[in-house]
């Protein structure tokens, strides 16, 4: 995170120093499979609400920093480094997301015997980009894979979207806002980031 040392030097309200995840993809699995059985399903549904709120501000933010345009260009990114920091909150938050829907979808069509994992989980998935207002695309690219292997590889995606906003949440804590609004709409944000990652080290640590 050596780039935003560059322009974040002021301490933000209550600095938080979360230790970083040591994450095991089976064990997300493992969890997530359980919470699919109704285990911790309270704290899974508030895990993805959290990320729902937190994805909104963010999106918000970016918007207002970058404008509409959700791309990240070198011009962008040495003319706005705050546009930047929260275009790249955004993004592994919805990372973040896209990966628990799509190892959830994975899941409960193995728990049904479903057959056609490809074609049944495009159509869930485009019903859960309706309901959550995100793209359905994680990153990862699972073509040819088994439905274990699926979730494996999903799961890796959960889990560096995860170690990527640890250090982005750390960095938020050391960014000086230009105004009085973005700071506290950024504080909100980075509130909601904290109690993401602390669930998550709950869930998954």
């Amino acid at each position: 995170m050596g780039f935003f040392s560059n322009f974040f030097s002021a301490s933000m309200d209550d600095p938080v120093d979360i230790e970083p995840f040591k994450i095991d993809e089976t064990k997300i699995k493992g969890v997530v499979s359980k919470n699919t059985l109704g285990t911790k399903s309270n704290e899974y549904r508030n895990y993805l609400s959290i990320n729902t709120k937190c994805l909104r501000i963010a999106l918000s933010l970016r918007q207002r920093t970058m404008g509409k345009a959700s791309e990240i260009t070198d011009r962008s990114i040495e003319e706005n480094p705050i546009g930047y920091y929260f275009a790249l909150v955004e993004s592994n938050l919805r990372k973040l997301s896209n990966s628990l829907t799509e190892i959830g979808t994975v899941l409960t069509l193995m728990s049904v015997g479903g057959s056609d994992i490809d074609d049944t989980m495009g159509e869930a998935l485009k019903r859960a980009s309706q309901i959550f207002g995100v793209a359905t695309e994680s990153g990862t690219d699972t073509t040819g894979l088994s439905p274990e292997e699926k979730i494996l590889a999903y799961s890796e995606t959960h889990k560096i979207a995860l170690e990527k906003l640890q250090d982005l949440h750390q960095a938020g804590c050391q960014m000086e806002m230009p105004d009085r609004s973005l700071r506290k709409d950024c504080n909100e944000m980075l509130s909601f980031l904290r109690e993401e990652l602390e669930t998550a080290k709950r869930l998954f640590g």
